[in-house]
């Protein structure tokens, strides 16, 4: 037989037992252990979610005992300092909303606390029973303008920024929980009104008055002016009884800048 023939035949063959033949899987791999820094993230991510569910029952036990004491409503501001997530924000104040029976303001001030709620937020939020408005403080018109267009009817849209707060009542907010009406109530309740009946003009004028004061508040700590403001108020009556409150009034020129 020639030999190129046998070679051939050969080859041939080996090849067909080749393709012919099953190749076995190869085994799956074991499992691995969970890594140390998985499990420790595990770890305080739990930490994490009972942490908030402790914030968020004494959140609920202050706004009790505030019902309880006589209070008529609530003001809900966020949680400020650990900066929860949009989700976790919800969370608490639906915890708040379950467990007291109060009508509830949210209050938004991100200038303050670094956190700040967003208007998705803040529309889930007006679906629940006991959450009856919401204290705007971002100083961003346009955001308010869209709260009062998306869950106004549902819940009051109130001004927590006096310098914004005429054009956001023009707009459709129901008023303002202002820092200067502490200082000039009638001030601000004469401003409101006529924001709220829609006299911009006059609004206007009203607006411009408050905002000099403001800048007084602006550029302090707010709530320390705010008592000093007080004080001096105390010290203008004491003056008309006819007290003398002379040296007081000197002083009162360099906290106000006249």
């Amino acid at each position: 037989m020639n030999k190129s023939l046998v070679l051939a035949a050969l080859i041939a063959a080996a090849a067909l037992a080749a393709c012919g033949k099953k190749e076995e899987p190869a085994p799956a791999p074991a499992p691995a252990a969970e890594a140390p820094a998985a499990a420790a993230a595990s770890a305080a991510d739990a930490a994490a979610s009972a942490a908030d569910a402790a914030k968020d029952a004494a959140g609920a036990a202050v706004s009790d005992a505030a019902s309880a004491a006589g209070a008529a409503a609530c003001l809900l501001v966020t949680p400020y300092y650990n900066r929860p997530t949009q989700r976790g924000l919800y969370e608490h104040f639906k915890a708040v909303n379950d467990a007291v029976a109060v009508p509830q303001i949210l209050y938004n001030v991100p200038g303050r606390t670094a956190v700040d709620m967003s208007n998705d937020t803040v529309i889930r939020l007006s679906e629940l029973d006991n959450i009856v408005g919401i204290k705007d403080a971002t100083g961003d018109l346009a955001r308010g303008v869209d709260l009062i267009q998306r869950c106004g009817q549902s819940i009051a849209i109130y001004s927590g920024d006096d310098p914004t707060a005429m054009e956001l009542m023009l707009a459709g907010g129901m008023g303002n929980i202002s820092v200067t009406a502490n200082v000039a109530p009638s001030l601000m309740a004469q401003l409101c009104a006529l924001a709220l009946a829609g006299e911009a003009q006059q609004a206007d004028a009203g607006q411009r008055t408050q905002i000099q004061r403001g800048r007084i508040l602006a550029d302090h700590p707010r709530m320390q002016v705010v008592f000093h403001m007080q004080q001096l108020l105390a010290l203008a009556f004491q003056h008309l009884a006819g007290r003398n409150t002379r040296p007081a009034f000197d002083h009162a020129g360099d906290l106000i800048g006249a």
